[in-house]
C-alpha cells in the first residue's frame, strides 16, 4: 500500500469521526433547547394556576360578605328619582313692521308707506329641564296698513288698504335649557279687508270691503331659555329686515 493511499484512508476516517462528533453536538443542543422550552411552558402554567386560585378565593370572599335576602334593602322605601316636573309658560307675541319708500325719476314719483302690528298670547309646556317641548297654541290680533301714491307732471293717484282681525297662533319648540329654540306661526284666511283708492287724475274715491283676506306671520327664535323663560327677539321671516318679532315667556302660577 502506497503512502498516498494510506493518507487518503486516514483522512476519510478523521472526516467520518468529525462528522459524528458534530452531529452529536447538534442533537445535544436541540435537546437542551426543547428542555428549556418545556420548563418555560411549565412556569407559565404554574403562574396561570396561581392567578385562577386567587380569583376563586376573591369570589368566595365576596359571596360570604353578600347580604342575606332578609337584610336586602326595601326598594319601596327608597327615595328614587321621580318623573320630571313640567313647567308651563304663558307667552306673549308682539310683531311690528314699518317700511317707507319714496322714489322719483323724470318727474314721476312713487311713494309707499306700510305698517303691520300683531299682538297675542299663547301657551307653552316644557319639563323642568327645559326639554320635551310639545308646543302650544293661542290667539292674536293683527292690523296692517298699506298706502301708496303715484304722481307725474299732470296728476296723481292713491291707494290705501287695511287688514284686521283675529289670527290663530301655533308654536313648536325644542332643545334644552337656555339653548332652546321656538318657532311661531300666526295666520288667518278670514281677515276683514278694506281699500280706498283714487284713480289717476280723478277725485273720486273707490271704496271696497271683503272678509276672506289671508295673512301670515312666521318667526324663528334661537337661544331661548325654555327652563326659566324671558324676553327674546328675532327678525321676522321673509320681511327683508323690516319686521321684528318679540316674545315674552312667563312661568304660569
Amino acid at each position: 500500500m502506497s503512502k498516498k493511499t494510506l493518507f487518503l484512508i486516514t483522512g476519510a476516517v478523521v472526516l467520518v469521526v468529525f462528522l459524528g462528533i458534530a452531529r452529536a453536538i447538534q442533537v445535544h443542543i436541540e435537546e437542551s433547547a426543547a428542555e428549556l422550552h418545556r420548563a418555560e411552558q411549565m412556569a407559565k402554567a404554574q403562574d396561570a394556576m396561581k392567578q385562577l386560585q386567587q380569583q376563586l378565593g376573591a369570589y368566595s370572599h365576596m359571596q360570604q360578605n353578600m347580604p342575606k335576602p332578609a337584610n336586602m334593602p326595601n326598594l319601596a322605601n327608597m327615595n328614587l328619582p321621580g318623573p320630571s316636573i313640567s313647567t308651563a309658560f304663558t307667552g306673549t307675541i308682539e310683531y311690528k313692521y314699518e317700511r317707507t319708500q319714496n322714489t322719483c325719476l323724470n318727474n314721476v314719483c312713487n311713494f309707499l308707506e306700510e305698517t303691520r302690528e300683531l299682538t297675542g298670547t299663547f301657551d307653552l309646556q316644557t319639563d323642568s329641564r327645559g326639554g320635551g317641548v310639545a308646543g302650544g297654541n293661542g290667539k292674536a290680533m293683527v292690523n296692517t296698513m298699506r298706502f301708496g301714491k303715484y304722481t307725474n307732471e299732470k296728476c296723481a293717484k292713491t291707494g290705501r288698504q287695511t287688514l284686521e282681525g283675529e289670527m290663530e297662533v301655533s308654536t313648536s319648540a325644542g332643545g334644552m335649557g337656555s339653548m332652546g329654540w321656538l318657532k311661531l306661526d300666526a295666520g288667518s284666511n278670514n281677515l276683514s279687508a278694506k281699500s280706498n283708492d283714487t284713480p289717476l287724475c280723478s277725485s273720486e274715491v273707490v271704496h271696497k270691503e271683503w272678509n276672506t283676506a289671508g295673512y301670515n306671520v312666521r318667526c324663528n327664535f334661537t337661544d331661548v331659555d325654555l327652563a326659566k323663560g324671558g324676553t327674546f327677539t328675532t327678525p321676522a321671516d321673509l320681511d327683508e329686515g323690516y319686521g321684528t318679532c318679540k316674545i315674552v315667556l312667563t312661568q304660569s302660577k
